[in-house]
This record gives C-alpha cells, sequence and structure tokens, in this order.
C-alpha cells in the first residue's frame, strides 16, 4: 500500500471511532426534531403558533408548556429556532413535578411560511406580510 492509502484508510477508521463515541441524543438541526418529548428529566408540549394572514410580522408570540418530570429543582434551556437558525433561547427553572407556560415573542421580516421549533416540537407560521 501506498502512504496515502494508509493514510485514508486511518482516516475512516479515525472518523469510525470518533462517530462512535458521539452519544445518540447529540443535538439535531430543527429539521428533523427527535421525537422524544422528555429531555433530562423536562418534558416541553403544546407548542403555540400564531396563524397569520396579514399583519406586521413584529411582536407574534410562540409558546410553550414546560414541565419538571424530576425529582429535584433543574433548569431546561429552551431554544426556539426560526427556519435553520437558533433565534432565542430561554432558561426555565422548575421545582420538582412544576409546569411552566413559556412565551417566546418573535418578528417576522420575510413573506412566506418559516419552520418554527421549539426543542423537538415544530409547526409552520404563514406570513403573508403586512396589510
Amino acid at each position: 500500500m501506498h502512504i496515502t492509502q494508509i493514510m485514508a484508510v486511518l482516516l475512516v477508521w479515525v472518523l469510525l471511532i470518533i462517530g462512535a463515541c458521539v452519544p445518540s441524543s447529540a443535538p439535531t438541526s430543527p429539521s428533523e426534531p427527535s421525537p422524544a418529548p422528555e429531555l433530562n428529566g423536562f418534558t416541553v408540549s403544546d407548542l403555540k403558533i400564531p396563524v397569520i394572514t396579514e399583519s406586521s410580522g413584529t411582536g407574534l408570540e410562540v409558546s410553550v408548556n414546560v414541565t419538571n418530570n424530576g425529582k429535584k429543582e433543574g433548569t431546561h434551556t429552551l431554544v426556539l429556532w426560526i427556519d435553520d437558525a437558533i433565534d432565542q433561547t430561554q432558561n426555565v427553572t422548575l421545582a420538582a413535578g412544576a409546569s411552566r407556560h413559556v412565551t417566546f415573542t418573535i418578528n417576522i421580516d420575510k413573506i412566506g411560511t418559516h419552520k418554527i421549533t421549539v426543542d423537538q416540537l415544530s409547526g409552520d407560521l404563514h406570513w403573508l406580510g403586512p396589510n
């Protein structure tokens, strides 16, 4: 074997080893959210996205419910994506067994359909533009 072939084989082995070490719960892009409803003892549910036809596109509210299913107080970081970019995060600290309704205020400036994702929950927001 030539040195370049040996290096290519070694590179493949290194990539396979690194891939085997990455936990299966590694974050994914919002285009393929994980179906698991519970994150580190927290459940995120009931995603509410405004139905938009015509408005200014500013001050729109997106909300979810967060529940701490653990046995002690904990903090969960909610991540809100608009299309394929992180727009906002919120840290939610809850006592064991507690729930909270969490609201994000977003602004949309491009006409069209936008994918809104909070943790693994997602839906579409349709904006036709200002009046």
